[in-house]
């Protein structure tokens, strides 16, 4: 565990490094870009500039979407950094011979790998860690970006008031060349995981449009990307109305991103990890679109450089931190084979398409409108406002997500994690090992093995019923006699015959009886119920009860709730009553749920999975409650994580929450929990976080990720046999 924390703060510091490189070099280039084309071109022609920019981003991310598919994320970026310290030093050298031509060049290469080495670089910090893990660390990692954009911001003020734009070009070549290093760091980690799933799609465009997910995720980069280019001009019209051109320009650009990344290493140092554990993904990245629309607004009503800067930079202060941290987290439980060619073509491909979508609006609206600027805050919002209601879909799809991640990675199946009753009851039966003839082999190990708990036996409804292990009382509830048990009144002369037959001992007798085929008398329910304790006749009294369960309804859900009862008995009584289409049934199950035995819990919890309606979510969950506190103080005092009361208990809060929740993704999510796999035991904490209601997730989180995996293989039948043999002391 030490050497797995070891490891995981490795690849946190290194993924710190290389965002904080990444981010640094593409500030410290927007500054040099904005002033350097600003200088030299009117702002009327920014909108055209955007608009080729988005074009060429585009290209480069189709580019770059292919080439990760191809070769990963790990063998792309370093050959990206090179070619773009490459490209700054030509920039270096034409700056002073034709300025003009070398700001639309810069211009076009931060569009062409600046976004582009930015999303490879959470590309492949997204493929080092799983969804729970990322949560938890992606916070960290983005105050490695922020520190980065600080650094960038000052290196652009600092140069613009000295030696300015060449200068600037030579600093950003090195810390690219820089960021090669972290970057191969987490290369090696990402080459650790688990292979990329192959994909028959050969493009992002078809993997985006198979998955409504992706779609999603993708409209909401468009749209987020459409209001910043609105935005962004109408702050820089602002500021180029005041600010000189020249050095003066880019120490003003820069000093804004600089004031913008040291407010988003704030706000992600106290804010990040509280925001998501509160909020979640959709609701942490709804508060861009929020903020976006309250500072709009403010700058309609008092239109200034100073609510102009405030409103550019909400939205960068947002995008950088809060949002950043939620967005990149949402991709994690998309698979690799998927996430490469579609992660990059929306992180590039589509953020230029609503920049060229965002400087299309404003060619058109400059022109034609006097006060342009109130039109294009006004689009802004409303393109804010259509981004807020996608997010706010995202967040089943996420959860979608996470359940496909578990299937695909879901450990194999095995009796001991499987949590609904269908499946389990079905490996019961078709189970290579017959445990009742091993048992039965070896007669004298019952006593010993009488208080051993065993899987519920298969579903009744044809000849067979699955094994009810024998557990040594032949002779019903406990020691006391049936009479004491029940108090039967003086049986009729046409009941007494019945009731000598089903007390009598002999298997056919008793067996005539439980077959027969007219309705069963009222009075031989209790007789029949004892039944359930003998091994040789508990399939076809618990076939009797299920077939005549309205007239055994009472008797049933007496015997059930019986505290003394033999444990044997009681815990095979859900059976009955599942088949029983009484609310009455229902109720009974229900108050089984807060029994002292766990076995009698367990199959009243099965029982009501077989039932056509859904039990009352207060009741159940008020149950999960329950199992979560006797996990809890099992924990606390074993003070280990490998605690089987825990387990049971835990287990059995899982059964109980598929009552109310989704059932299949809930099974697997706990069997993924309880295996060897880091990657898999994090999507499934992710998967809890997100379905679990808000009133039993801090009680459960904890416990949950207190439990150990489980570490034993399957054991097969010779070796089961061993070990039972090996009892015989």
């Amino acid at each position: 565990m030490d050497e797995r924390r070891r490891q995981l703060r490795r690849a946190v510091g290194a993924a710190g490094l290389a965002s904080a490189a990444i981010v640094a070099q593409l500030v410290g280039a927007k500054a040099a870009r904005d002033a350097l084309f600003l200088s030299h071109h009117p702002v009327a022609r920014l909108p055209e500039m955007m608009a080729a920019a988005a074009g060429v981003s585009l290209v480069a991310a189709l580019a770059a979407a292919r080439a990760m598919a191809a070769w990963a994320p790990a063998r792309v970026l370093p050959v990206a950094l090179v070619a773009n310290a490459a490209l700054f030093g030509a920039q270096w050298l034409l700056v002073s011979r034709a300025p003009a031509s070398a700001g639309i060049a810069l211009y076009l290469q931060v569009a062409f790998l600046g976004a582009t080495l930015t999303a490879g670089t959470w590309a492949l910090i997204n493929e080092c860690f799983d969804p729970h893990t990322a949560k938890r660390v992606v916070g960290r990692i983005a105050m490695g970006g922020t520190a980065g954009g600080a650094v960038g911001g000052l290196m652009g003020y600092a140069l613009g008031r000295s030696s300015g734009i060449p200068v600037m070009l030579l600093m950003l070549a090195a810390l690219s060349l820089a960021a090669i290093v972290p970057v191969g760091m987490l290369g090696s980690r990402a080459k650790s995981q688990p292979p990329a799933d192959r994909v028959r799609t050969r493009s992002g465009f078809d993997v985006i449009h198979a998955h409504p997910y992706l779609s999603k995720l993708g409209t909401m980069v468009v749209l987020v990307a459409l209001t910043s280019a609105l935005l962004d001009f109408v702050m820089s019209a602002r500021v180029v109305a005041r600010v000189p051109k020249g050095p003066e320009l880019m120490a003003f650009f820069a000093l804004f991103h600089m004031g913008v990344g040291l407010s988003s290493f704030a706000v992600q140092a106290l804010a990040t990890r509280a925001t998501l554990g509160r909020l979640g993904l959709a609701g942490t990245m709804a508060l861009l679109p929020l903020g976006v629309m309250g500072a709009s607004g403010l700058m309609m009503l008092v239109p200034s450089l100073v609510t102009a800067l405030l409103m550019r930079g909400t939205d960068a202060l947002v995008q950088s931190s809060l949002y950043r941290a939620a967005y990149e987290v949402a991709y994690t439980p998309v698979p690799r084979g998927q996430k490469r060619p579609a992660k990059m073509l929306i992180d590039v491909g589509f953020d230029r398409i609503g920049t060229a979508l965002g400087s299309g609006l404003v060619l058109q609206i400059l022109p034609r409108v006097a006060d342009a600027e109130r039109v294009l805050l006004a689009v802004a919002v409303a393109a804010a406002l259509a981004c807020l209601i996608t997010i706010l879909q995202l967040h089943r799809g996420y959860v979608t997500a996470l359940a496909d991640s578990l299937r695909r990675g879901a450990v194999r199946l095995d009796a001991k994690d499987v949590l609904d009753a269908t499946t389990r009851r079905t490996l019961a039966e078709t189970a290579a090992l017959d445990r009742k003839k091993l048992l039965a082999s070896i007669e004298r190990l019952r006593p010993s093995m009488a208080g051993q708990s065993d899987p519920p036996p298969p579903e009744v409804g044809g000849d067979t019923l699955g094994d009810l292990p024998p557990d040594g009382r032949e002779e019903g509830f406990g020691s006391a006699p049936l009479s004491m048990r029940f108090a039967l009144p003086d049986p009729p002369d046409g009941v007494e015959r019945a009731l000598a037959d089903l007390a009598s001992g002999d298997a056919s007798r008793a067996r005539d009886q439980l077959l027969a085929e007219q309705p069963i008398d009222p009075e031989l329910v209790p007789a029949v119920i004892e039944l359930l304790g003998n091994d040789d006749l508990s399939r076809d009294a618990l076939r009797c009860l299920r077939r005549w369960g309205k007239v055994a309804l009472p008797d049933l859900c007496a015997a059930l709730a019986n505290p003394g009862l033999d444990v044997v008995i009681r815990r095979r009584i859900p059976r009955a009553l599942e088949a029983v289409d009484d609310p009455r049934a229902t109720t009974g199950l229900l108050d089984a749920l807060v029994d002292e035995q766990l076995e009698v819990r367990r199959q009243a919890a099965f029982a009501l999975q077989q039932k056509p309606a859904a039990p009352p979510r207060e009741r159940v969950l008020s149950a999960v409650e329950l199992e979560l506190r006797r996990g809890s103080a099992a924990l606390n005092a074993a003070e280990s994580s490998a605690d089987p009361a825990a387990g049971a208990s835990v287990e059995q809060a899982i059964v109980l929450m598929s009552l109310v929740l989704e059932r299949e993704p809930l099974s697997l999510a706990y069997r993924a929990l309880r295996s060897g796999d880091d990657s898999l035991r994090g999507t499934a904490l992710e998967y809890f976080e997100n379905v679990l209601p808000e009133a039993l997730r801090s009680q459960a989180l904890p416990l949950l990720e207190r439990l150990k995996p489980r570490d034993q293989p399957r054991r097969d039948t010779a070796t089961l046999r061993a070990k039972l043999l090996e009892t015989r002391s």
